[in-house]
């Protein structure tokens, strides 16, 4: 089974903000070569 461990760090300037981060995923799953599966987004320390 393939699998795919990535981090995607951002600073954002506000307390709150909504990011997308659609097209990073996008093109860490096509990186992969992954055709089926699930992709687990996890957002951590968030304050």
């Amino acid at each position: 089974m393939k699998t795919l461990t990535k981090e995607i760090w951002m600073e954002i300037p506000q307390r709150r903000a909504i990011v997308s981060i659609h097209h990073q995923v996008e093109q860490l799953v096509a990186e992969s070569q992954i055709s089926d599966g699930l992709v687990l987004i996890n957002a951590m320390h968030i304050a």
